[in-house]
């Protein structure tokens, strides 16, 4: 049987910040079972990681500032000390930034390389802004993009990986959807790898 595994933007955005490994899921991906995610992801992705971005760039600003206050204090005996230590951390945070970007760039590369690209062509867009299956505009096409593929390959076994599997099951219309065109939740890395494992084909 043919397994389908869609990821969506916060799949990206877990790599980039550490909280999955970069060659994880894809070293996990058994025989016979295919990662996919829509192409508006990446671009969703990078502009989540913008926002990351400036919200350390502002935590480095106050380290700064701080750092600057403290070199006026010139007669208490731990500023020498606290100075550096502050130093240290805020070219630590600047590198924890670095890191997160090259992060986002190697799993893009990684994904690229093994998953199927979903496209979204203009009638999908079209959907997305007439029906309303979730919330937030950038999830609905999301959604809407995966309904569409999961029609495309109905002999197959789909399943969706997202932290936000509460706000697409919020919906009669979003669960109705997903439920047509055969597309299980999962809101859990492990439970969506060990779906691939149950699903898949079996060694002989």
């Amino acid at each position: 049987m043919d397994v389908l595994l869609y990821l969506e933007t916060n799949y990206l955005l877990g790599v980039a910040t550490g909280r999955y490994e970069i060659d994880g899921l894809v070293g996990s991906t058994p025989a016979g079972a295919r990662l996919a995610i829509p192409r508006n992801c990446f671009m969703e992705a990078f502009a989540a990681v913008e926002t990351v971005f400036a919200r350390r760039r502002r935590f480095s600003q106050l380290l700064t500032r701080r750092v600057d206050k403290l070199r006026t204090e010139l007669f208490l005996p731990r500023v020498a000390s606290v100075v550096s230590q502050l130093r240290s951390t805020r070219l630590e945070h600047d590198l924890l930034v670095n890191d997160v970007r090259q992060r986002l760039l190697d799993a893009i590369e990684h994904l690229t390389a093994v998953a199927v690209i979903v496209e979204e062509p203009n009638d999908v867009l079209l959907a997305s802004v007439r029906e309303a299956l979730a919330e937030q505009p950038t999830d609905n096409l999301i959604l809407h993009t995966i309904l569409r593929h999961a029609g495309e390959n109905p002999a197959a076994a789909k399943a969706l990986l997202t932290e936000n599997a509460r706000d697409f099951r919020k919906r009669d219309e979003s669960r109705a959807a997903l439920k047509a065109a055969g597309v299980i939740l999962h809101g859990r890395y492990d439970s969506a790898i060990a779906w691939m494992r149950n699903t898949g084909p079996k060694p002989s």
